[in-house]
């Protein structure tokens, strides 16, 4: 993920929950969190300061830059994000800031109209059809375990292991997805244990 969307998550994130997004992240102020932040994501404190600004309108707490126009990158930012919980977006933030990149933020839709994605939809089913076919013929002495309707936070896991795997569908071959707050909580609990699988071009 390059370090412009990372400045982007953060600052929509910062924008949202003003005083209580710093206080989860463990900043007294914002003076310190820009600064903080800026070092973090090879940035400067003015940026970080004005990509807050850019969604503070959408918000109460400051007027911020209410006569600009989002941009599309802006825009597929909060589409992208805003549906999360609290506890949820700070985990991805806390990350960013940690300077871990995780490879499920590279799915970062472009701009809101130009993705698909699917939780357990037609794609997301047929994904999930597909991973257990392969896996079946890959690992025949293997017993993949179907946990899909059990809300466990994972589709599949594997008898006498701590493998689990977690399959999304898309039906072109670039788009979002879609993790719920359970998904996020365990995959970070499970660390490499926890497999994100997503299959494209689904028909």
């Amino acid at each position: 993920m390059e370090s412009s969307d990372k400045i982007l998550i953060v600052a929509f994130y910062l924008a949202k929950y003003d005083r209580k997004g710093l206080e989860h992240l463990g900043y007294k102020n914002f003076s310190k969190a820009f600064e903080d932040i800026a070092n973090k994501l090879n940035s400067n404190r003015n940026t970080i300061n004005n990509r807050r600004d850019d969604f503070d309108p959408l918000f109460e707490y400051r007027a911020g830059w209410h006569q600009r126009e989002l941009s599309p990158k802006k825009l597929a930012i909060v589409d992208n994000f805003n549906h999360l919980s609290e506890i949820a977006f700070t985990e991805i933030v806390r990350d960013i800031l940690s300077i871990k990149d995780y490879k499920i933020l590279d799915f970062l839709k472009e701009e809101p109209e130009d993705y698909t994605y699917s939780s357990r939809g037609i794609t997301g089913k047929k994904a999930e059809e597909i991973f257990s076919t392969w896996f079946s013929n890959m690992y025949p002495n293997m017993n993949l375990i179907d946990t899909r309707d059990a809300g466990c936070g994972y589709d599949y896991f594997v008898e006498d292991t701590e493998e689990a795997y977690e399959i999304k569908g898309l039906s072109g071959d670039y788009g979002g997805i879609l993790l719920t707050d359970k998904e996020w909580s365990i995959a970070n609990k499970m660390g490499d244990k926890y497999h994100l699988i997503l299959i494209e071009l689904i028909s």
